[in-house]
């Protein structure tokens, strides 16, 4: 078989065969030996139930040990006779290998850490089964879960994670696996169609989802804890990930209630009603609890007296807050540190600021993923290119810059928006689909500011990107729309 390390099996009679990797893998180290097996990746026949399966090996010999052993029908799973068959390379991407496998023993909780040994429980689920991977280096986790009489999967790629934590509570059964996001994980809920029912596959078996928890408790989360029995083999994390820590500190779940002001857009927050805060003081909090640099959770009255300008000067919150995005933790004592900080500023005399580019424009932007919602900038537009900002160069601020993207931030793809044909060949709309009509429809509502949906360009569009404007006396986004109509009509 020459070079070639990767085959073909087929001749499984059904998906209920082969409904794991590690099964497959098991089976055909039993011949070729423990450890030769570095990748499979399970398929089906749309015709008919029948299974097939691509086998990656970590040596000719053993690739050839099994095809050998195939062609001369001597592979025999249950009453199913397999046959084999080699896969060019440039016909096969290295299936994603599978490390560590642990089934319905594991605990998620969904949340946020407010203290090193404290977790706040937004969302729970038990009986939750997890898969490890690696490929080219690149971290995975999979969950798999029954919810409402309908299952699940999560999928949380490497850049998604920005620190694990390991906590081993001594005398205690159970450890704790936090995994502190900088995203959320891919939601995919099991396909209605019967044609490809198997376990680990995300093509037409899976449909990627929003999240389904009420109030939006995955996308409030900016944590992950797993609850794990102390006898649970962990893989070992520490050579795959370079933010890793353990310890065997006491560790406390504390369920709380969802914070979000927004049970749609999530997460953001609002100050108490007596305190009127500034747009832009706003949109950063928002953004630091977004990015997971505030506990979104902790914060009453109290912090934002210390963020409100007619107690503040504005000068002292934006600096302070600006710095907050630099620390490579989450603050979980924002009242102390900003304290701390106004001192600085006062007796030094001195607040560092950002210098930006007169000659560029500079807009609020809003990241919006199948979960979650992320506040950004004021970033660099461009230069006065743009005819709408061009014709309003006074109205920056109330301008949005609003993309729709996956949840590690990566561009989406357009069968995240529909569902495979089913046998009644007909495509329907995902609930992804149909949150990016809703927003697009209803706007964005932030503190004051209720931003509108203006249109895009064919460009806009390819990159799923729109601008927004939020009304004001004398000038609305109907003005707006009508401004843009005649520029069109002229041209």
């Amino acid at each position: 078989m020459g070079s070639n390390t990767t085959i073909q099996l087929y001749g499984f009679s059904c998906f209920d065969q082969i409904n794991d990797e590690a099964i497959v893998k098991k089976f055909l180290e039993k011949y070729s030996g423990e450890g030769t097996v570095c990748g499979v990746e399970i398929g089906q026949s749309r015709a008919h139930n029948a299974a097939h399966a691509n086998v990656h090996f970590t040596d000719f010999a053993s690739a050839e040990k099994i095809l050998s052993m195939a062609n001369d029908r001597e592979l025999w799973y249950g009453n199913s006779c397999l046959k084999a068959w080699e896969l060019n390379r440039e016909n096969v991407s290295k299936p994603k290998a599978v490390l560590w496998n642990m089934d319905q023993n594991i605990i998620m909780y969904f949340g946020c850490q407010v203290l090193k040994e404290m977790f706040s429980v937004l969302w729970k689920t038990k009986n939750v089964s997890m898969k490890f991977r690696t490929r080219l280096r690149k971290m995975s986790l999979y969950f798999y879960f029954v919810y409402s009489s309908v299952e699940y999967k999560l999928e949380l790629s490497h850049k998604s994670i920005w620190q694990i934590e390991l906590h081993r509570p001594l005398g205690q059964t159970t450890m704790f696996l936090v995994l502190q996001l900088l995203g959320a994980p891919r939601i995919y809920k099991r396909e209605e169609s019967v044609l490809n029912n198997f376990k680990d596959r995300s093509g037409s078996s899976w449909i990627r989802d929003v999240d389904f928890t009420e109030s939006g408790c995955i996308g409030q989360s900016s944590a992950i804890c797993l609850e794990i029995p102390t006898t649970a083999h962990l893989p070992n994390l520490r050579n795959n990930f370079i933010y890793y820590k353990e310890d065997e500190i006491q560790f406390l779940l504390k369920k709380v209630s969802p914070f979000s002001s927004n049970s749609y857009l999530v997460p953001m927050v609002l100050p108490p009603e007596e305190i009127n805060l500034p747009y832009k003081i706003l949109f950063k909090i928002n953004s630091l609890v977004q990015q997971g640099c505030l506990p979104g959770e902790t914060l009453g009255l109290e912090f934002f007296q210390l963020v409100d300008p007619s107690r503040i000067k504005i000068e002292y919150i934006e600096s302070a807050l600006d710095k907050l995005f630099q620390r490579k933790e989450c603050c979980y004592e924002p009242l102390k540190w900003l304290t701390k900080q106004y001192k600085k500023y006062k007796k030094s005399g001195w607040i560092p600021k950002l210098h930006l580019d007169k000659d560029v424009v500079y807009l609020h932007q809003v990241q919006i993923t199948p979960t979650k919602v992320y506040f950004t900038g004021p970033e660099p537009e461009g230069k006065l290119c743009n005819s709408v900002l061009c014709n309003y160069p006074n109205d920056i601020e109330n301008f949005l810059r609003v993309t729709f993207v996956d949840e590690d931030f990566d561009k989406m793809h357009w069968n995240d928006f529909s569902t495979s044909p089913s046998s009644s060949n007909e495509k329907k709309c995902t609930r992804v689909y149909d949150r990016i009509l809703i927003i697009l429809r209803e706007g964005i509502v932030i503190g004051d500011k209720k931003f509108e949906f203006l249109g895009f360009s064919s460009s806009e569009k390819h990159d799923m990107s729109a601008l927004m404007f939020a009304s004001r006396e004398g000038l609305s986004a109907e003005d707006i729309k009508n401004w843009m109509l005649g520029v069109l009509l002229t041209k």
